[in-house]
């Protein structure tokens, strides 16, 4: 029920859904409603033992624009040294990716 709540206040899925105690990927957790889904097209109803597949640390596709952290990845920019590398924030960034949203054009 806090998950519905929240959806419906935010209009999104939260950073971390939780399944009783514990707490699923938004990946993972939107790759079992969409399984979810399927079936209920596919049958016309919900799996009636309640259990639906969850993914496994799925990457969402907005993750596949963030770059790769290898060697030359921030160029020659002047505010970092040499060599610079940072592995740990591009790994942050392709797990907060699944929050990009596509802008609206508002309606006059």
């Amino acid at each position: 029920m806090d998950l519905l709540n929240f959806i419906h206040r935010q209009h999104r899925i939260p950073a971390r859904v939780f399944l009783g105690a514990e707490p699923v990927p938004p990946g993972d957790f939107l790759f079992a409603v969409a399984t979810a889904y399927q079936r209920h097209r596919r049958d016309g109803s919900f799996p009636n033992d309640i259990r639906v597949t969850l993914g496994h640390d799925l990457e969402l596709l907005p993750a596949r624009r963030v770059a790769q952290d290898q060697p030359g990845t921030y160029g020659d920019w002047i505010i970092h040294p040499a060599g610079f590398r940072a592995p740990q924030l591009l790994a942050l960034a392709r797990l907060q990716a699944w929050t990009l949203k596509p802008a609206l054009r508002a309606v006059p």
